[in-house]
């Protein structure tokens, strides 16, 4: 029985995003195509038969975005060692209740989050893929609104 899953998260000191440099900017890492689920999502959503057809795709979705703890540690050592990069874990409980009375839905899987954008200040990373480095595909989904412009010249 799975208790939790993994959120990866990495601050990268500098990113274009549409011609524009930005600091410090927080990339939050999914698993790209999971082909089976980690579990029965009945067992990694709370109430999964109560929600609505809409919500439970989504949750799904969202879930297989995360990461198990094996996979994790390999994103991290991935990235620390071809990218020079660190990620730290966020921690998901499971079953994840993704209707909390006081939010309402937040199960929202990343590629939902970008297609909705109207803003154009979300966007994808995708790392240099590297011959050996991980056994499964990710990618990283961003915001520049909380970061900082960055005025200099690359």
């Amino acid at each position: 029985m799975i208790d939790e899953l993994y959120g990866a998260v990495t601050l990268i000191p500098r990113l274009q995003h549409h011609g524009v440099w930005y600091n410090n900017v927080e990339l939050e890492w999914v698993y790209c195509d999971r082909a089976q689920p980690i579990a029965p999502y009945a067992s990694l959503i709370a109430d999964y038969g109560q929600l609505e057809q809409a919500e439970r795709r989504y949750a799904e979705q969202y879930m297989d975005d995360l990461f198990t703890k094996t996979e994790y540690h390999t994103l991290r050592t991935f990235l620390k060692d071809h990218h020079g990069l660190d990620a730290n874990m966020s921690v998901v409980p499971i079953p994840m209740e993704v209707q909390p009375k006081t939010v309402g839905f937040i199960a929202t899987p990343a590629h939902r989050v970008l297609e909705a954008d109207v803003s154009g200040k979300f966007g994808w990373y995708r790392p240099d893929s590297v011959l050996g480095g991980l056994p499964f595909t990710v990618a990283a989904w961003y915001v520049v609104g909380s970061s900082t412009l960055d005025n200099t010249q690359p």
